[in-house]
């Protein structure tokens, strides 16, 4: 049987969270994790998604770039308030202005936010520097050898918060 992850208490500003936010990413390497991505343009609909998906014990609801782009950031507190104990992650799907779309999904509460598109160093540069100083994980996910690395996944969770 898979191991479970511990429920997750985001509650507070970002300024909180950086005082005591200690990313957990090198104990999830142990762990099956499942993420539902709410790739829906209707928060209702999504709301009702996300709390099935926590009650099933889903630790991460994925706030995709669908319903942040229909909706607004408020999605994200939309869908976080009626799922205590998950991790908010806020999908944004961008080649630029990576820093202000950590500090616009980590204002409204995500814990997580995840960059994909082909990025510049530039943007990922800001992103990864916003992450440290609210001290929200970010993930950015570029396109294989876009910059200049042999992987298509870049993830700065981890070496952010060093």
């Amino acid at each position: 049987m898979p191991k479970q992850l511990e429920p997750h208490n985001s509650s507070g500003s970002a300024a909180t969270r950086k005082r005591v936010f200690k990313p957990p990413t090198c104990r999830w390497r142990a762990l099956t994790l499942v993420q539902v991505a709410l790739d829906v343009r209707d928060v209702n609909h999504a709301i009702t998604v996300a709390q099935a998906a926590a009650s099933a014990g889903v630790p991460f609801i994925e706030i995709g770039d669908p319903l942040i782009k229909s909706v607004g950031f408020q999605a994200i507190s939309a869908v976080k308030h009626p799922t205590p104990g998950a991790w908010i992650v806020a999908e944004m799907m961008s080649a630029d202005w990576g820093r202000d779309q950590v500090v616009l999904a980590a204002e409204a509460g995500a814990d997580v936010v995840l960059l994909i598109g082909p990025a510049s160093i530039a943007s990922v540069s800001a992103a990864a520097d916003a992450s440290r100083r609210l001290g929200i994980p970010a993930m950015i996910d570029v396109p294989e050898g876009r910059l200049g690395l042999p992987t298509a996944s870049i993830r700065y969770e981890e070496s952010s918060f060093r």
